[in-house]
């Protein structure tokens, strides 16, 4: 692939122009097209940046203009800041990232097609004041707290009274993704995905403490986390500050079902929670493989279904309902609390309550909010349906 410095040309109408470290600018011709990004050696651009996957987007002509398509990447492609999904049109001075690297589309003077206004073409030389990348934004992010926390009501199925909130936030920095797992695929390649939790949960805690009802607040722990010797510290210090606006206030932390494969290092952390009056939950139970070994080796306090198992629990085999009902019941005779995680209709609702989960959580019983909801949220189900 020939890569030409700012003043040089090349045949091909359509080029990407970068910003290496050192300021020099470079001009990348999309040629041939269809032309390909990842980290692969024998993709077109071979871009060996952390945040990139081995196959990660391609751009082709489609109906005399030019496409970008994300090939199911980790940490995403954009578009102007957005994430894409599949395959979108792309105009002379779009920006688009590959991960946290950053390039901008140009086309060339005198190529124009049909469906292309030349007031969007760029020359060589202009460059955009809003060209950078999400490295620096993600650290003003970070620095400057820029994140908005919300709550999502927990609740109990027997009566639809509220339990607790899970506690999130969303980004509030201006030209930067506002979805946690956008923030946290652009944080992956940047290598600050714990700085970035910590920044979530900590302030989520300070504005939720103040909620007149927080008594049981779950927050959401990265992996990266757990390597980090100061965090049961600062979770001790979060729990306190919670207990002086709150006396009974209880903290329970979630980590990922699929994070948890080192048993020694979770023996480790549980303790730690224990000790300091912190519960202890697995999200996003029977997502993928479903590992019971850690249910019995080191039992958590709450296990979350995740949402793949309850969407559409009413319509789905009666077998599966059996085999969710068990797992629930089995989980309750270790002496761990389940909860039902993406409840969207009452249908979930009653089957859930059905197979005994005591708590819920979903759209259909609340939104993440900034707010607080009333304490009775909705009907409750009918437990007696067969």
């Amino acid at each position: 692939m020939a890569v030409y410095e700012q003043g040089e040309n090349s045949g091909a109408p359509w080029f990407m122009e970068g910003v290496l470290r050192d300021g020099k600018r470079w001009i990348i011709p999309l040629d041939p097209l269809p032309f390909s990004v990842g980290r692969m050696a024998d993709c077109n651009l071979v871009l060996a940046s952390k945040s990139v996957s081995r196959n990660h987007a391609d751009l082709f002509l489609k109906d005399a203009g030019l496409w970008v398509r994300d090939l199911e990447s980790r940490n995403g492609t954009y578009l102007n800041r957005k994430r894409i999904k599949g395959a979108v049109p792309v105009r002379g001075g779009d920006i688009l990232h590959f991960g946290t690297v950053e390039f901008r589309i140009g086309l060339k003077e005198g190529s124009v097609p049909e469906n292309e206004s030349t007031a969007t073409l760029l020359k060589v030389t202009d460059l955009s004041n809003l060209f950078q990348t999400f490295e620096s934004d993600m650290r003003a992010l970070i620095e400057q707290r820029a994140v908005i926390p919300l709550f999502q009501p927990i609740v109990h199925l027997a009566d639809r009274t509220r339990f607790g909130y899970e506690v999130t936030c969303r980004g509030a920095r201006e030209g930067m993704p506002t979805a946690p797992e956008e923030l946290f695929g652009l944080a992956a390649g940047l290598g600050c995905e714990a700085e970035l939790s910590r920044l979530f949960w900590s302030q989520g805690l300070q504005v939720g403490g103040k909620l007149p009802d927080a008594r049981e607040l779950f927050i959401n722990i990265h992996p990266a986390e757990l390597a980090q010797p100061s965090l049961a510290a600062s979770l001790g210090e979060a729990l306190a500050a919670l207990r002086n606006e709150t006396q009974d206030a209880r903290l329970t932390v979630e980590l990922s079902e699929k994070a948890v494969t080192d048993l020694a290092v979770m023996a480790r952390f549980r303790a730690e929670l224990l000790e300091l009056g912190v519960s202890l939950a697995y999200d996003d139970f029977g997502a993928g493989q479903t590992r019971l070994l850690e249910l019995v080796e080191v039992p958590p306090q709450f296990l979350k279904f995740d949402h793949a198992l309850i969407r559409d629990i009413h319509h789905r085999p009666r077998k599966l309902f059996q085999v969710v009902k068990a797992l629930v019941h089995m989980a309750e005779d270790l002496g761990i609390a389940c909860i039902a995680e993406g409840v969207e209709c009452a249908a979930e609702a009653e089957a859930c309550a059905h197979a005994g989960f005591p708590y819920a959580q979903g759209y259909y019983l609340g939104r993440p909010s900034q707010v607080g909801f009333p304490s009775q949220v909705l009907p409750a189900p009918d437990t007696n349906r067969e």
